[in-house]
């Protein structure tokens, strides 16, 4: 049965960091395209991202809307079709499944559709008249969750991929009850009726549950390590990328998330805390499907813009010896900030995936997330190697929770602990059941 309204939603949207989608065909590589040849976002993935973020966030008339079960769902969405596409590589360390270590001299490559790239999702919608104004609340709660980056794309999505933002929301609406209408719906191509939508919506004043965001600013004083003379050619893993036809140099989320994760681990030991608890929490890599855990935490890239690179010469010294090698040198190219400018670094976690039950381990996740983003504002922790010779070091600004700036004074190194922000400090000692004999 068709409803008496036909919606058609135009969002137009921006890739802010990187894309994968594993094609698994004959692409060199690996990532969809349809029978043109073209890369797509397929309408299945569309359809998936945006009906978990509507069955977790969303009120139930949308989520009947959406399609439940025992509800025949009223959307209909199409491939996003890929335009100003680039391929951006990246290379990962492998790593030993027995061991668990980095394996000597071996490094894999991933390819991804690089940031800039621009799409458009095409949303059909059969709505009778009582839901009207649902569908347009809803479209701008999807548009807006996407812009925060709750919704997300493809795979690698809490390693700082699919990330888009937000340029345009158009539609039109068809009334199939008129018959100048009803004819042009029949007798034209659907693809065609979204190129035409003119009505205008905005998702800027949307405003997202279930999703903690924590941003610090910093600045780069001593410089960042982004590429050592010490590693040999083919050893070194690139950071750097093409935004806008510029060479940008960056912190990959995945490496802004091993710190995170590595600070958790140390403060879990030294409280007793087991390591289910940070599985729950980060998720693992098990290669047995059955036991694999998603992360809750989301990072992203952070793009270092702005920055001053600087080229330095070190001698080299005999290991075996611990002398210096006759005429051997060393070069590191290092960024710094300019200035007053900043880097920043965000982290999400999704409070939808835990359960009520779970209220500990959420407490336990905010305040994991907290330190770790914290100390490195701090000087506590460093990003990347070179550690030992000063670099890495960040000198924070401030750090931000859902757009709320935390007392903390970066300046003098000094934490308000009187705050309510702050107080996530003292969670893991504030706790009267540990989540490990909960």
């Amino acid at each position: 049965m068709i409803n008496q309204y036909m919606y058609f939603f135009r969002i137009s949207l921006k890739l802010d960091s990187v894309l994968s989608i594993s094609g698994g065909g004959d692409d060199e590589y690996n990532l969809v395209k349809n029978g043109e040849g073209r890369y797509i976002i397929p309408s299945t993935g569309i359809a998936g991202a945006i009906k978990n973020y509507i069955n977790s966030d969303c009120p139930e008339e949308c989520v009947k809307m959406f399609g439940d079960i025992g509800h025949h769902s009223i959307v209909t969405y199409y491939d996003a079709v890929c335009e100003n596409v680039n391929i951006e590589t990246r290379k990962g360390i492998c790593i030993d499944d027995r061991y668990g270590v980095a394996e000597n001299r071996k490094l894999f490559t991933r390819y991804y559709i690089g940031q800039g790239m621009e799409c458009e999702l095409k949303i059909q919608c059969n709505i009778d008249d009582k839901n009207r104004e649902n569908i347009i609340r809803t479209i701008k709660q999807i548009a807006g969750a996407i812009k925060l980056g709750r919704i997300r794309f493809g795979s690698k999505k809490t390693d700082g991929a699919g990330v888009f933002s937000v340029k345009d929301i158009s539609y039109m609406v068809l009334d199939m009850a008129n018959d100048k209408e009803r004819k042009y719906y029949i007798e034209t191509d659907i693809l065609s009726i979204f190129k035409v939508c003119e009505d205008k919506l905005s998702c800027d004043d949307i405003k997202i549950s279930n999703w903690r965001s924590y941003v610090l600013e910093a600045k780069i004083p001593n410089g960042l390590l982004v590429k050592s003379g010490e590693r040999e050619n083919g050893a070194s893993v690139n950071m750097s990328k093409e935004i806008d036809g510029n060479a940008e140099c960056y912190i990959p989320a995945s490496t802004i998330k091993g710190i995170i994760r590595s600070y958790s681990e140390m403060i879990a030991k030294y409280m007793n805390i087991s390591n289910d608890c940070l599985v729950q929490i980060f998720g693992n890599d098990n290669t047995e499907k059955t036991n694999m855990k998603a992360s809750t935490v989301y990072v992203d890239d952070c793009i270092l813009r702005n920055t001053v690179t600087t080229r330095y010469n070190r001698i080299k010294v005999d290991r075996w010896l611990g002398s210096t090698i006759s005429g051997a040198k060393t070069v590191d190219e290092v960024v710094s900030t300019n200035g007053e400018d900043v880097v920043s670094l965000r982290v999400s976690i999704d409070r939808s995936r835990y359960a009520e039950s779970d209220e500990i381990l959420w407490k336990y996740a905010n305040a994991f997330v907290f330190l770790a983003l914290r100390d490195l504002g701090l000087g506590k922790v460093s990003i990347g190697s070179g550690n030992a010779v000063g670099y890495g070091r960040l000198e924070g600004v401030n750090l931000r929770i859902n757009d709320k700036v935390c007392p903390i004074d970066y300046k003098n190194k000094k934490v308000d602990a009187s705050s309510y922000e702050t107080e996530l400090v003292d969670i893991l000692n504030s706790l009267e059941v540990s989540y490990e004999n909960k």
